[in-house]
């Protein structure tokens, strides 16, 4: 799979999940889509988010370090869905343009690049 392709499928599981999000969002009354979304929903995607952050992006990310910030506030389950999908929607920016890649993996890229 080429590094284009990744990336496409790397952002295909996100916008599932925020576009599952926004479908909600746009039936409620509320920015949190209580009226519309069970909790149970609420749960099973923001647990689909969490599992795409950490998949993508590795558990010392920051990315996924907010997560968890997320995920352990006192807030209900429809508000954290809410925060993190501004996180994902940042993670698929992110990838979008490029900024996934580490220094160090650029200069191993540069360095195998230089070799042939």
């Amino acid at each position: 799979m080429s590094n284009g392709q990744l990336a496409a499928t790397l952002i295909q599981q996100i916008d599932i999940i925020v576009q599952e999000f926004e479908a909600n969002l746009a039936r409620s009354q509320y920015d949190d889509c209580s009226d519309v979304m069970s909790e149970t929903k609420a749960v099973e995607l923001a647990t689909r988010g969490y599992a795409a952050i950490e998949r993508i992006s590795g558990a010392d990310s920051t990315y996924w370090r907010r997560a968890e910030e997320i995920r352990g506030d006192e807030a209900y389950e429809h508000m954290k869905l809410v925060r993190l999908v501004g996180v994902l929607g940042s993670l698929s920016a992110d990838i979008k343009a490029g900024y996934l890649r580490t220094f160090e993996e650029l200069i191993h890229g540069e360095l195998f690049g230089d070799f042939f």
